[in-house]
């Protein structure tokens, strides 16, 4: 899976590395700058390709929603995840007018920051994977990009298009299966396939049984109910 290349755009310094280090305990991305001011983040823009901008709007140099209206004015192909302690109206109308994916109120628990960005992964890795669409997964992108809680409720760490994923490779494998058997076919870590079967294990989609050998830990295999 290709990294997922993200500036961070934030003055306190201290803040931008705790941010630093929660993109990158989340699977997929890469914080390849970290800027303190909005005129550093533009001449980094000129000549760095960046996929995600997570930005705060209290700048020393200038209003954060100005620097989203000079990306989107420049055109450079960065999404915009905002993280703020700002919540008034004008401003949450201005980021959504100028198309952000997300909008995060400081203070946060890491659980939200972490559901943004796999909500973001996902949605990249449904761009990558096809080049054209049909309705419904154009429904689901307007969905993601209008309010990303407006899909259907999941629990935290769970995603619509992951959990697609999910049950399409449960599709294509014998009634028994492994999570080895999973990974092989959707590319994900064993600890986020594993948090999926638990979900359908929990919901009843999936049966989970331990086949005991000789030596070593048990092997836990799971069978699909669907």
């Amino acid at each position: 899976m290709k990294s997922i290349r993200t500036m961070i755009v934030e003055d306190d310094f201290k803040v931008a590395e705790i941010n630093k280090e929660f993109a990158e305990e989340v699977s997929g991305f890469s914080v390849e700058k970290i800027a303190k001011d909005a005129a550093e983040a533009l001449t980094y823009l000129e000549n760095n390709p960046i996929d995600l901008i997570i930005l705060d709007i209290y700048l020393p140099d200038m209003h954060g929603t100005e620097l989203l209206k000079m990306v989107r004015k420049h055109e450079y192909a960065a999404d915009i995840i905002l993280i703020t302690a700002a919540h008034d109206a004008e401003t949450v109308e201005c980021s959504m007018r100028y198309g952000i994916f997300d909008y995060i109120v400081k203070p946060f628990a890491f659980t939200r920051f972490r559901d943004a960005l796999e909500q973001y992964r996902d949605y990249k890795d449904s761009l990558n994977e096809n080049r054209h669409y049909n309705q419904e997964k154009i429904n689901e992108f307007v969905a993601y990009n209008q309010h990303p809680d407006s899909m259907e409720k999941l629990p935290k760490g769970i995603t619509r298009y992951t959990l697609d994923r999910i049950i399409e490779a449960l599709d294509s494998l014998h009634t028994s299966f492994t999570i080895e058997d999973v990974i092989s076919r959707v590319s994900l870590s064993k600890i986020t396939v594993r948090r999926y079967l638990e979900y359908l294990h929990e919901r009843g989609l999936v049966s989970k049984d331990f086949e005991y050998r000789k030596v070593g830990r048990p092997l836990v295999v799971y069978s699909s109910q669907r």
